[in-house]
Parts: structure tokens; C-alpha cells; sequence
């Protein structure tokens, strides 16, 4: 047995399925996961979780606004060291502007430069992303920031 990884999932949207984040954590390389799932995110000030206590975080972005500067920060702060953020989004109609506010928020939170993965071999069971969309997923490595 393997061991089991810690992974918050959030997201700005009102239903997240829990089959719809085992599926992308399986295709990252996380085989073994219980997600803690968290909707409608942006209203949150911040994270219910302790500092360092999570080892990967799924944000699934409906929005450009989404994930904020602010969540991001809730993201370093309870990532464990080596943990990393996988933000899953809507590739249609994906421009410059938006990749370089993705890239600015994870800079500004403590994290490394950005990969991304093309999802569209995939389908997220009973989610809005599944339907027609080519999605793809930005992952970033978490590096503590020293003091």
C-alpha cells in the first residue's frame, strides 16, 4: 500500500464531484488521495486548514478571476514544503493577458516557474470542464520562501 496524499481541491464554482478530482490527481501521479473539497472558494477569507498540513492543492479555475492573489497565499501557507498547486483551467479562449496574471499570482505566492499539462485526452465525469472544452492544468512547485 501506498501512501495516501493530502489534497485540497477548491474551486469559484458551486459543485465540484469528487470523481472529477480523483480523476485529474491520477493523471498528475497522485494514485491515492481522500480530497477535502471546498466550493465557492472566493468567498473565503481564509483556508480552514493548518499551516503546512496539505501536500497538493487542485484549483479548478472557471474564471480568469479565480484563483485570487489572496487564496494563492492561503495555498503557500498550508502546503507542505515540496507540495505543489495544480490549477486546472479552461484553455478556450485562453490568451497572453491571462496567462500572465496565472503566472504573477504564483510568483507572488512563492512559487517556481509553471508547467502545463494538456487535459483534453481526459474527461472530468459531470463537470462543467468536460463538456466541449479543451482544459489544461498549470502545476506549480511549491518553494518556501526563506526568512
Amino acid at each position: 500500500m501506498g501512501t495516501q496524499t493530502t489534497v485540497l481541491a477548491v474551486t469559484d464554482d458551486v459543485v465540484l464531484p469528487v470523481i472529477s478530482v480523483l480523476t485529474v490527481m491520477k493523471v498528475v501521479g497522485v494514485e491515492r488521495c481522500d480530497p477535502m473539497i471546498i466550493t465557492q472558494a472566493s468567498t473565503i477569507s481564509q483556508v480552514p486548514l493548518d499551516s503546512s498540513s496539505v501536500d497538493a492543492v487542485l484549483a479548478v479555475s472557471t474564471t480568469s478571476e479565480f484563483p485570487t492573489d489572496k487564496i494563492y497565499g492561503e495555498f503557500s501557507r498550508i502546503l507542505k514544503p515540496g507540495g505543489s498547486v495544480f490549477v486546472c483551467t479552461n484553455s478556450e479562449g485562453e490568451n497572453v493577458e491571462l496567462q500572465q496574471t496565472l503566472q504573477r499570482r504564483v510568483t507572488l505566492a512563492g512559487f517556481m516557474e509553471p508547467q502545463s499539462l494538456d487535459l483534453t485526452s481526459i474527461r472530468l465525469p459531470n463537470f462543467s470542464l468536460s463538456v466541449g472544452v479543451s482544459s489544461f492544468i498549470h502545476v506549480f512547485s511549491f518553494t518556501p520562501v526563506s526568512v
